[in-house]
């Protein structure tokens, strides 16, 4: 069995050959020096490029450049020995039981393709299918993760059952980091997919970072670097430059690789540590920790030089650098006034921090504060323990900024330090966690634009009542439709949902493209009246309610629909009824604009069945309309018809009917009546018949009729020919006008309520009528159908 003795192409990574009969080549001064390993010509690159990592790079000519054209033998598998690098300062102690675990392509992004655990030598076996790519994460305790990466070219070449051995170290992990960036890349994906990547390119992008990141990160920090965000966001911009410049070219020679690769280094922006860290401390040497200030405003008794040991800042540097920022902040001190701690040894001062200058915690950093415009300048920040919460300190820029009430052109900056490295930085301009508004406009109340976080009912915490934000805010800052409002709901920097006003999510909406009587309420709103946002019935039957609201005409078309989270569960249209009273007419005389459907509350009707039937004749004669024009009431239960009455039938009331009305023929047929309150007395309703037909001035023969009737039931009916309550004269000649004979009513002088007055009309009809004698006229007072007086006069 043949056992590969190297790490192919990887940038600075050391293979440790299995074979004892390796020989390790020097660096030399050109990166074309050539060394024999097992009888084979390998290229060696310049020790200097490998940055400080102990070891060289080797790999062969033939494998590199493929010279022979051999390919890859399919269904190919590969035995592998890992384990930590020994030569890595980094990661040099002793090595550990950690978990193994190593994925493909297709499995990268979910669950693993297989796992192990090392031996007690810190080393461990995997067979791997070839030709892929495959990543290999081993989880240290001490170390964190550390990575490499197996590439088809790694192996051109070897055969069936070959053995390879590779030692991990920070470059093989940083090579590591760049492929899966990559992949982020769908076009990358794809080429890693088609084994198009090429591994020698990842090594020397690797190697190059590496080199850069060690020119300015001190080695005593470098292990909190490559753990922090800040190494994650110059991983990102690393990788996205390579892809724009350099992997989206298929043919370019070695040089062209490296210009691109020095010049995405050069764009690279690094944050060095404030502090230098690489004192060395002596065992059973006193330490110390000394605070100085010249000004404390709460405490002024806490200044000049003195002794700090809280919890344990006496004995721990790092605890005690700190301590500088907590004074500052607790003496509630100016930006102006500079607190210092140092830790001592022995007397000797190893480290000293100031609070002008970050150090481990959650800073903030802002120019202004409304609202206390003493918390400005650069302050540590602990408020839900954000100091030692990565992600609660992101999310302290936009809640000291709200605090703040600070103007959406002022910025707070939010920043995470871990011993003098910056480990993560936002400011109030970029969202991170919880639910982020961002108005433009707000009618109602102007200052209240820009973006901001929101917290109300728990916003920040709920996805979907953050999404229901945008329409809160859009309704609440009176806007109009074309007024965007946006909610977004962000996880640790990554949108996780978001909305504007312009779409409907949870709730009673209402969309219409026309309000004459409130042009502001066009387009698409959240409607919140009474329950409606959750009750679906409430909902949907304020299409009808909008529609009438607005006064639009029939051909205007208001729909209200209940969502929930983005899905619509109901709607209903104006056209369409659904709950509550409904009225339909084609003709208004009166009022043009009320015809078509329309919803009714007039006295609860759209609650009152009943009361509901009753509008079909009240609509008919509030709108003066003929007896051929028809109105029609109708009740609905969510969609259901419960009961229908139109203006040609009664209902609950007093009704006239009118075959024939000599003065106003415009008066003739079925007539809702409610003078002096005729619908509710049923004995004055049955007096209207006599009333109507005087009014009309009907001859005798010409019957009027009225009746009183409830809920569709007639209760009483009278015709003018019988008298009912009242004056009434009966003659059966009237010389000087021919039509006032037979029966009918009187109320001349009030006679129809004065007994008196009406036995002396007996003797008035039969003067002014010019009867001779022998022509008798009588007057016949009665109540309630009943005769109490009578006088004849001959």
């Amino acid at each position: 069995m043949l056992r590969l003795t190297e790490m192919n192409k990887f940038v600075g990574f050391i293979l440790v050959l299995a074979l004892s009969s390796c020989t390790k080549s020097g660096g030399g001064d050109s990166a074309d020096e050539v060394a024999i390993v097992d009888d084979q010509p390998k290229l060696v690159m310049d020790e200097a490029a490998a940055g400080d990592e102990a070891g060289e790079i080797i790999s062969t000519a033939e494998n590199r450049n493929n010279l022979d054209g051999e390919v890859l033998i399919q269904d190919q598998t590969l035995a592998l020995t890992i384990g930590l690098d020994p030569n890595a300062e980094e990661l040099s102690k002793q090595p550990e039981n950690a978990k193994v675990t190593y994925y493909d392509l297709e499995s990268l992004n979910g669950v693993e393709l297989g796992e192990t655990e090392t031996d007690l030598d810190g080393e461990a076996s995997i067979t791997l299918d070839l030709p892929k790519y495959y990543v290999i994460r081993v989880e240290y305790q001490d170390f964190g993760t550390v990575k490499a990466l197996v590439a088809p070219e790694m192996i051109e070449g070897s055969q069936q059952g070959d053995e390879m051995d590779i030692r991990l170290n920070r470059k093989t992990t940083i090579t590591t980091d760049i492929f899966e960036e990559l992949l982020k890349d769908s076009a990358m994906l794809a080429k890693a997919h088609s084994l198009e990547i090429p591994y020698d390119t990842l090594q020397k992008a690797a190697d190059g970072l590496y080199g850069k990141v060690s020119k300015t990160i001190a080695k005593s920090q470098k292990g909190d670097y490559f753990r922090s965000e800040d190494y994650q966001q110059v991983l990102s911009s690393y990788s996205q430059f390579l892809i724009k410049s350099l992997f989206s070219l298929n043919d370019y020679d070695e040089s062209f690789a490296n210009d691109r690769i020095q010049e995405a280094l050069a764009e690279l922006s690094m944050t060095s540590p404030t502090v230098d860290l690489s004192f060395e401390l002596k065992d059973e040497e006193p330490t110390s920790c000394i605070i100085k200030q010249e000004v404390c405003v709460k405490r002024p008794t806490r200044v000049g030089e003195f002794r700090d040991n809280y919890q344990g800042a006496g004995s721990d540097y790092d605890r005690c650098l700190r301590r500088a920022h907590e004074y500052h902040r607790w003496c509630g001190n100016s930006a102006d006034d500079v607190t210092t701690a140092e830790f001592k040894q022995n007397g000797d001062t190893l480290v000293t921090m100031s609070s002008a200058s970050p150090f481990s915690g959650c800073f903030i950093k802002q120019d202004q504060c409304q609202r206390d415009p003493k918390r400005v300048g650069q302050f540590i920040d602990n408020h839900k323990q954000a100091s030692s919460d990565v992600d609660r300190c992101m999310m302290r820029a936009h809640d000291m900024h709200k605090w703040c009430k600070n103007s959406s052109d002022s910025i707070t900056l939010a920043s995470f330090y871990h011993k003098g490295v910056l480990q993560k930085q936002i400011d109030s301009r970029m969202p991170y966690t919880g639910c982020f508004i961002q108005l433009d406009i707000c009618q109602k109340k102007p200052e209240r634009v820009g973006y901001f976080i929101d917290n109300h009912q728990n916003a920040s915490t709920d996805v979907d009542r953050c999404m229901m934000r945008a329409h809160d805010f859009h309704r609440w800052c009176r806007n109009d439709f074309d007024d965007r409002t946006v909610a977004s709901f962000y996880d640790k920097g990554n949108l996780v949902q978001e909305l504007d006003s312009q779409t409907a999510y949870t709730g009673c909406f209402i969309e219409q493209d026309t309000c004459f009587a409130h042009p502001e309420k066009e387009g698409l709103f959240i409607d919140n009246h009474k329950t409606a946002h959750t009750d679906q019935d409430q909902c949907l039957a304020r299409a009808h309610f909008y529609h009438a609201w607005c006064k639009n005409g029939a051909d205007g078309v208001t729909t209200s629909s209940f969502y929930d989270k983005g899905k619509i569960l109901a709607q209903s249209s104006s056209q369409v009824p659904y709950t509550g009273c409904f009225i339909q007419q084609d003709t208004c005389t009166k009022h043009p604009e009320r015809v078509g459907l329309f919803v009714d509350n007039y006295q609860n009707a759209s609650s009152d069945p009943d009361r509901c039937m009753m509008r079909a004749h009240d609509f008919h004669r509030w709108c003066k309309n003929d007896k051929e024009s028809v109105t029609i009431a109708s009740f609905f239960d969510r969609g259901t018809l419960i009961k229908r009455n139109d203006s040609e039938t009664p209902y609950t009331g007093c009704f006239v009917k009118l075959d024939v009305c000599q003065k106003r023929p415009e008066r003739e047929g079925l007539i809702y009546d409610n003078h002096q309150n005729a619908s509710h007395d049923q004995d004055r309703c049955l007096m209207r018949a006599h009333d109507y037909h005087r009014w009309c001035g009907n001859k005798t023969d010409q019957i009027v009729s009225a009746s009183f009737y409830e809920k569709g039931s007639v209760l009483a009916t009278i015709n003018s020919d019988i008298p009912y309550t009242g004056c009434f004269i009966r003659q059966d000649q009237c010389q000087r006008n021919p039509d006032r004979v037979g029966l009918f009513s009187d109320n001349y002088k009030n006679s129809s309520f004065d007994q008196t007055r009406c036995m002396e009309r007996a003797s008035d009809f039969h003067n002014w009528c010019r009867n001779s004698d022998g022509e008798a006229s009588a007057a016949e007072f009665y109540q309630a159908g009943t005769l109490i007086q009578k006088t004849v006069v001959n």
